[in-house]
């Protein structure tokens, strides 16, 4: 009788966890080779024409390990965006992994916590 309930317990858990990451949206694709160039230049750009606060972009790249297929990339996007100078995030998933390529203020955070910010919602970085 116990296993019973708690194979119960268990199943019903699974389901408010899927429930729970399920939103529907899409997965972004990684960057392009285009895109990152663009990145680049716009930094030389600023660089050269002294804006200080555009060359203090950095980009950074991670992974998140033990990525549940049931969650959307919305759940890690959503903790980024509550870190002050995160900017545009892209998650590429492959399988249980997830690459996740994040743009941000280096004046006003930096990589680690961004990273932390996603190790906080209990999911595994790299």
């Amino acid at each position: 009788m116990k296993k019973q309930l708690i194979g119960i317990m268990m199943m019903v858990s699974l389901l408010l966890v899927i429930s729970a990451c399920s939103n529907g949206q899409e997965v972004q694709q990684p960057p392009t080779e285009e895109s990152e160039n663009e990145v680049e230049m716009g930094v030389a750009a600023a660089q050269k024409d002294g804006n200080a606060d555009a060359a203090a972009e950095g980009t950074g790249v991670f992974m998140v390990t033990a990525f549940m297929d049931c969650c959307p990339p919305s759940v890690v996007e959503d903790a980024i965006a509550e870190v002050e100078g995160a900017g545009k995030t892209d998650i590429h998933v492959d399988g249980s992994t997830a690459e996740v390529t994040v743009t941000f203020d280096e004046t006003k955070t930096s990589l680690d916590a961004i990273k932390t910010a996603v190790a906080d919602i209990g999911l595994p970085v790299e």
